[in-house]
């Protein structure tokens, strides 16, 4: 401490010294992220508009395979004609929104072309549109269907959830953590007599993360990581360890508010069918009542596709994941894809689910 003292000057004039490297190499174009995500003042980030990439992904096997990926001008990965009489909407975070397969071969249109089969129906009859941002919570996807609901009338609404979910929602929880280029960034939600309202982090760096220049540097970026890798192995995990009667306290607020947020979220597509699916079915923690908070929320939850998800064993079916370990790879969305269709099948045999002809 004493040396930090000392060499205040000297450390301070580092800092400096590297953040107006950083703007330098961001003006002259030697800086830029090759993220598919963009700033954005409310969301933190969202996907970029009228975006195209082609990108070489590899699967947990080692096996490469190609992703085309595409937005439109509302940031949004389409499939289909907006022209279709069924239209339907999924919202999501990394499991929906980032490259880990093209936007004809993601779960959600993998789903799409199994249910136009069973039901004889061309393609040309679904249009589909997904969005949201890898690491998204809740509240992102509340914001962004407020936004969408203006220009866009979907038929079916989709939701897809993950058990991290419960930390990204709430921020006296997520601040714990070390993954600051979430949380330094993300909005949150604050009800005060059922009113929602916005707030970001207060920490004196989150200005630095939420700038268009520095927070998009893959210099600054980088630093962070390098940090946040040395954190990962102090602490032995995304964050220091928490007591249990904390821990219990966390989660009891997370489920409150990511009830609250689900409800509100439900209430943007009242008038059409909503289904949840989530992207993992442990059972520790908040994520054991994901369920009975879907449908508390009006949701329709699918348990199937997250079974299979945390059924499959990761070194005989290496293939099925992307080579992070945690993502689907091109192979696994198709097999998530069939097996949400399968379980919507159901739901239109039994009346549940009306499509348009």
């Amino acid at each position: 401490m004493n040396w930090i003292k000392k060499n205040s000057i000297v450390i301070l004039t580092t800092f400096v010294l590297i953040l107006a490297l950083i703007v330098l190499a961001e003006l002259y174009g030697v800086n830029k992220s090759k993220s598919v995500n963009q700033p954005d003042e409310v969301l933190g980030w969202r996907l970029k508009e009228n975006y195209s990439a082609a990108i070489v992904q590899k699967s947990l096997d080692g096996s490469s395979y190609e992703v085309a990926f595409e937005t439109d001008s509302m940031g949004l990965r389409t499939f289909g004609s907006r022209s279709a009489p069924v239209k339907i909407l999924v919202l999501g975070d990394s499991f929906t929104a980032d490259p880990f397969a093209s936007n004809q071969k993601m779960w959600y249109a993998k789903a799409l072309e199994n249910i136009a089969f069973e039901l004889k129906r061309p393609h040309s009859d679904f249009f589909l549109a997904a969005s949201g941002g890898g690491g998204w919570g809740n509240y992102q996807n509340l914001l962004l269907a407020a936004e969408i609901k203006e220009t866009f009338k979907p038929d079916i609404f989709i939701l897809q959830f993950c058990d991290n979910d419960f930390i990204n929602n709430l921020y006296e929880w997520e601040r714990t953590g070390i993954v600051r280029n979430q949380f330094m960034r993300r909005p949150y939600a604050k009800i005060e007599e059922g009113r929602f309202s916005t707030f970001y982090a207060d920490h004196l760096l989150a200005p630095l993360y939420r700038s268009s220049v520095i927070g998009q540097s893959k210099v600054f970026n980088k630093i962070d990581s390098l940090i946040s890798v040395i954190q990962y192995k102090f602490y032995g995990g995304y964050g220091p360890k928490l007591e249990p009667d904390v821990i219990t306290n966390l989660e009891l607020q997370s489920v409150s508010l990511t009830s609250s947020i689900l409800s509100e979220l439900r209430e943007k597509f009242r008038e059409v069918p909503a289904i949840m699916v989530n992207c993992n079915s442990s059972s520790s923690g908040p994520n054991a009542k994901w369920t009975g908070i879907a449908k508390g929320a009006g949701f329709i939850p699918l348990l199937a596709p997250s079974n299979f998800v945390s059924s499959i064993d990761k070194k005989e079916s290496a293939s099925l994941f992307h080579e992070d370990g945690g993502h689907l790879s091109e192979l696994g969305n198709q097999k998530y894809g069939e097996i949400v269709a399968q379980e919507m099948m159901k739901l239109i045999r039994l009346g549940v689910l009306k499509l348009k002809n």
